[in-house]
């Protein structure tokens, strides 16, 4: 019998978005064959969305989607939030909403049979409960329709979190909509916002939003003969941080050097052995485990700069990751500080837990480096753009002549406000980066 290795499980798990005991127990019934074992998990889709049945779906994706005069938006739920970001699960999502906009059902009953590739919805919606691993649901969808004479108005923020469908009669001026839409949602917290074809993406901090000042907005529209709908959906805030306490997160690989990994659930001797860089973390209610596409390219751009006997900053730190890191890849010393007193004490215990001994970390905000008197040569900080631009100035003035600022935690449509902000202060960008729409700038200080 072949031996199942953690590489080969990894493997099928990246291939399929099937948990880990499944993907242990296909390889294990098809002797190894991954090619085989795929045809496996598929195989059992049917049976396996019937033992998920009673399992609670509360997360997901709304989705929207337009063509000609016709709109649909949808929800389909899954049983986390990582699922929701899923390749696999977005795909089936899009197979689905487009599926429903064609055949135009008139109830959940009507539209698990509607033809989708792949087969009924149904079955598609089986077939991915099989591959994925999690309980899977079309929750509810709704068909607009408008004439030559009106126009449709769209977005999403947070991934798909909230999805926005609006139908503006008697107007045919797309963009004006679209500008519109921005404006109203701007005053009711959204930062920030990306056109496409289908419509806008606008991005908002779940505490920022208010649907009161949106909903008075909308009530208030300036277009008289305008009629304006639209559905809202926020998936249930959940703290993912003590889902990690309790299930882990798997090791994460970056460029080859480094791995990150969660120190309760993995040890060394479980790793890669070809990654020279190393870093355990126990996030503690704390961000940054690396999951998150910020984390990593932050850690990119340090894993490309000389660190050695250089002071660092980490601004926000969380779980201490990034500090650890240019520790372990030499730097003289690092300071830390975050406002959550978790964070100090996770950043602090995670600090100690991968042997760094020259990390201090303190409580506050950008203010607590008034009373420091040393400068750093390089800055990091993994925060939102309104704190970005908040603390920018002071983070220049505490940067050394010829020194490096890297920022993240922001949209990539969020680019252009921040190079502008950093120019009025004397930096120019040096490095971007770009990973499943969001951002990290670098920038040196003249």
């Amino acid at each position: 019998m072949a031996q199942i290795t953690a590489s080969l499980v990894k493997e099928l798990r990246e291939r399929t978005g099937a948990g880990m005991m499944d993907c242990k127990k296909a390889l294990t019934q098809t002797d190894g064959n991954i090619e085989a074992a795929i045809d496996y998990l598929r195989e059992n889709g049917i049976a396996k969305a019937a033992k998920k049945a009673d399992r609670i779906a509360a997360e997901g994706l709304s989705y929207i989607e337009v063509k000609g005069n016709k709109a649909v938006i949808l929800e389909i739920n899954s049983e986390t939030d990582f699922v929701a970001k899923n390749e696999k699960f977005v795909a089936l999502v899009k197979n689905v909403a487009n599926a429903i906009l064609a055949a135009e059902p008139k109830s959940l009953e009507e539209a698990l049979q509607v033809q989708a590739e792949g087969g009924t919805v149904e079955a598609v919606i089986n077939e991915g409960i099989a591959t994925i691993g999690e309980k899977l649901s079309l929750r509810r969808f709704e068909v607009l329709y408008k004439t030559d004479a009106d126009a449709f108005g769209a977005y999403s923020h947070m991934g798909g979190r909230i999805g926005v469908l609006t139908l503006i009669e008697g107007s045919t001026d797309e963009q004006a909509a679209k500008d519109l839409l921005a404006d109203l949602a701007a005053a009711a917290g959204f930062e920030a916002f990306e056109e496409s074809e289908e419509g806008l993406t606008g991005y908002v901090q779940p505490h920022l939003l208010d649907k009161e000042t949106l909903d008075e907005a909308i009530a208030d529209f300036p277009i008289a003969s305008a009629r304006i709908e639209y559905e809202m959906e926020e998936a249930e805030n959940r703290n993912w941080n003590e889902e990690w306490e309790a299930n882990g997160f798997e090791p994460i690989c970056i460029e080859n050097k480094c791995v990150i990994y969660d120190a309760r659930h993995y040890s060394p001797e479980d790793l890669p052995a070809n990654m020279s860089l190393q870093v355990g973390i126990e996030p503690r209610q704390a961000f940054g485990t690396g999951t998150h596409e910020t984390t990593r390219m932050v850690v990119q751009q340090l894993l490309s700069l000389q660190l050695a006997g250089k002071h660092l900053l980490d601004c926000g730190c969380g779980t201490g990751i990034l500090g650890i890191v240019a520790a372990k890849l030499g730097a003289e010393s690092v300071l830390g500080y975050d406002i959550d007193e978790w964070s100090v004490d996770n950043s602090l215990h995670n600090a100690t837990l991968n042997g760094v001994k020259n990390m201090v970390v303190v409580k506050g905000d950008a203010t607590a480096l008034n009373a420091e008197k040393k400068c750093f040569d390089v800055v990091v900080a993994n925060i939102n753009r309104n704190i970005l631009l908040a603390d920018l100035p002071l983070w220049v003035e505490k940067t050394t002549p010829k020194g490096t600022i890297v920022l993240s935690g922001f949209y990539q449509t969020d680019t252009p406000i921040l190079v502008e902000a950093a120019k009025m202060l004397g930096l120019a960008l040096t490095s971007q980066k770009e990973l499943d729409g969001w951002a990290c700038l670098t920038f040196g200080k003249q």
